[in-house]
C-alpha cells in the first residue's frame, strides 16, 4: 500500500510541494547541508494535521533514496517531566533504526553509530544547563534571573568575609554597597562562565548530530535533509510545549535538520499566554522559533464525507435525501448521502473530527427511525444543531417555536456567508406552456424551514396544494408529501411523522466518540 493510497482529502500535492521547498532551504545546489530550518504547519483542531504528517513522513521514507525521518508525538509524551529528554529518546530510536536499515557498509555503520553515541553523550551534557536556563525563563515568566541565584552569589561573597545577616544594616553604608556590588559582580561572572560552557557543549552536540546525518547520507543511502516532525504540540500542557520549543531552539539547530512543527498557532499562542501572562506578545514570541509558517489549506467537506461514508455506511437505505433530483450544479454528481453530509458540514462550519461525530449521531438516529423513510437532510441539520448549538436545538424542538424564530436561530448558528444560494435545474410549471426546465436557487436555511414547518404544523394536504412558485421548489417537498398522512388519516392533533426526529436526535446527542 502506498503512503497516500487513502488520501481522500487530496493532500499529497501539498506534501510534495513542501518537501521540495524545504530541501531547497536546507541543502545547497552542491548537495551540502548549509543550515537548519523550522516550518510551523498551522491548522485548527480536527482538520487532519496528524493524518497529513503521518502520510508525509511515510512518503519521505518510501522514496527511491529515502530521507531520514523522526516523528515525535508531543501529546503522547506530555506526561514526561523533561520534554527534551523525551524528544531525544525519540530522535535516538529513529536514528538507530535508520542506521540499521540504511544498507550501510560495516565501516560506515560503525561511524554513524559512533557519531550518534557521541551525540547522545553530548546531549546529556548540554541538556541539563539548557533546561535549567529554559526553566528559569518559563518558571520566572521572563522576569529575569531568580532572586535565589543572586542570594547564592551573595552567600558566596559572604564566604569571603561578608556577613549576609548584616546586609540590611550595611545596605546604606559605603562598605555595604561595595560588598553587595562585589557579590553581584561575582554572580554575573559565574553566569557568563556557565553561558560559555553551555555554548561549548551545545556546539559539540550539534557537531555530533551533523556527523550522524553525514554518515547516513554521504554514500547515497539516505537523502538530506533529516526531517523531524513534532505533532500535536498545541494539545500539550503549556509549560511542556514552551519548554520543548525553547529547548529545541537552543539545542537542535544542526545543519541538515528540517523541523516541521504541526500545531494550531492560535491555540499555542494561548498556551504561551498561560505561561507568561495574558498581556504577553505571544505570536511575536512564537515567531522566533519558526522560519516560516504554512497554513494547511482546509480539506474539502465533500471529499471527507465520501471517506466517512465509505468506512461507515448509513445503517439504512430507506431514506429520502431532501435534495433536488437533478442535484446541485456545483456538486457535479448525482444527489447522494455524501452530498447531504457535505452540505450540512460546510454550512455549519463543522471541522473534520466533528464531521465524523456528526455522522455517528446521524447513523444512530437513522437506526432508530424504525419502519420509515428517513428525511436525511432534515435529520442531518438537526444533528448539526444538537452537536454545535444544543440550546438552539432545544428551542427548535419546542412546540411553540415559530418559523420566524427558527430562521433567527439558523442565522445565529451559521451566519449568512456560508449558507450561499445553490442552483439546480428543475421542471417548473409555466402558465399556458406546461412545464419548462429552469434554474432555481435555494439555501439550506430555506429547505430546512420547510422541514421545520411541516414537523410542527403542516399536513400533506397543505403541502400538495402548494405550487413551486408559491412557496418552494416542489421537488424538494414532494417526498415529504408522499409519506405524510392526509388530513383524513390524522387523528386530531397527532404530530407529523417527522416530529419524533427531535427525540431521536436528542438521544443521539448523548453519544461521544474518541479520536478518529
Amino acid at each position: 500500500m502506498g503512503s497516500w493510497d487513502d488520501d481522500a482529502l487530496g493532500r499529497e500535492a501539498y506534501a510534495e510541494y513542501l518537501t521540495k521547498y524545504l530541501r531547497s532551504r536546507v541543502v545547497a545546489p552542491n548537495g551540502n547541508a548549509t543550515r537548519s530550518f523550522t516550518l510551523a504547519l498551522d491548522a485548527g483542531w480536527g482538520t487532519g494535521k496528524s493524518f497529513f504528517v503521518q502520510r508525509w513522513a511515510a512518503s519521505l521514507k518510501n522514496q527511491p533514496t529515502p530521507h531520514p525521518v523522526v516523528v515525535f508525538d508531543a501529546w503522547a509524551a506530555d506526561f514526561a517531566a523533561d520534554p527534551l529528554m523525551a524528544f531525544m529518546a525519540a530522535l535516538k530510536d529513529a536514528l538507530d533504526s535508520e542506521i540499521r536499515n540504511a544498507g550501510l557498509l560495516k565501516a560506515a555503520k560503525f561511524k554513524a553509530s559512533k557519531a550518534l553515541g557521541k551525540a547522545v553523550k553530548n546531549f546529556r551534557q548540554a541538556a541539563v544547563p539548557t533546561m535549567l536556563h529554559v526553566g528559569k525563563a518559563v518558571g520566572g515568566k521572563l522576569l529575569g534571573e531568580s532572586i535565589n541565584d543572586v542570594a547564592d552569589a551573595i552567600r558566596m561573597a559572604a564566604a569571603g568575609g561578608l556577613d549576609v545577616t548584616a546586609l540590611k544594616d550595611l545596605a546604606l553604608s559605603d562598605d555595604g554597597r561595595e560588598q553587595i556590588g562585589a557579590a553581584l559582580d561575582l554572580f554575573f561572572e559565574k553566569a557568563l562562565e556557565e553561558q560559555g560552557e553551555r555554548a561549548t557543549v551545545i556546539s559539540a552536540f550539534r557537531r555530533s548530530l551533523e556527523e550522524t546525518i553525514h554518515a547516513l547520507t554521504k554514500d547515497g543511502k539516505r537523502s538530506l535533509p533529516l526531517f523531524v516532525f513534532v505533532d500535536e504540540l498545541d494539545r500539550c500542557r503549556p509549560t511542556f510545549a514552551i519548554s520543548l520549543l525553547e529547548g529545541m531552539k537552543h539545542l537542535f539547530g544542526a545543519n541538515g535538520v528540517c523541523f516541521v512543527i504541526s500545531t494550531n498557532i492560535e491555540q499555542l499562542s494561548e498556551a504561551t499566554k498561560a505561561v507568561y501572562g495574558s498581556g504577553f506578545a505571544a505570536r511575536e514570541y512564537l515567531d522566533r522559533f519558526f522560519d516560516v509558517t504554512y497554513a494547511l489549506p482546509p480539506a474539502s467537506h465533500w471529499k471527507f464525507a465520501a471517506l466517512l461514508l465509505n468506512h461507515r455506511p448509513l445503517p439504512t437505505r430507506r431514506y429520502e435525501l431532501g435534495l433536488p433530483q437533478r442535484a446541485f450544479k456545483d456538486d457535479n454528481v448525482e444527489a447522494s448521502p455524501q452530498a447531504v453530509l457535505a452540505w450540512v458540514a460546510k454550512v455549519f462550519n463543522v471541522d473534520l473530527r466533528s464531521q465524523g461525530r456528526l455522522l455517528e449521531m446521524l447513523s444512530a438516529a437513522c437506526a432508530n427511525a424504525v419502519g420509515q423513510h428517513v428525511q436525511l437532510l432534515w435529520m442531518a441539520v438537526l444533528c448539526a444543531f444538537r452537536q454545535g448549538h444544543p440550546r438552539a436545538f432545544d428551542e427548535i424542538a419546542s412546540v411553540g417555536t415559530t418559523p420566524e424564530r427558527f430562521q433567527e436561530l439558523f442565522v445565529q448558528a451559521v451566519g449568512t456567508q456560508r449558507d450561499a444560494k445553490r442552483s439546480y435545474d428543475d421542471m417548473v410549471p409555466v402558465s399556458g406552456q406546461g412545464h419548462q426546465l429552469k434554474t432555481i436557487a435555494t439555501t439550506l436555511k430555506e429547505v430546512s424551514l420547510e422541514y421545520f414547518r411541516y414537523s410542527h404544523q403542516l399536513g400533506s394536504d397543505e403541502l400538495m396544494g402548494r405550487s413551486a412558485a408559491e412557496r418552494f421548489p416542489k421537488s424538494l417537498l414532494h417526498s415529504i408529501a408522499m409519506i405524510a398522512p392526509s388530513a383524513a388519516e390524522r387523528r386530531g392533533n397527532s404530530p407529523s411523522p417527522i416530529y419524533h426526529y427531535y427525540d431521536l436526535v436528542r438521544t443521539a446527542g448523548y453519544l461521544t466518540q474518541g479520536p478518529l
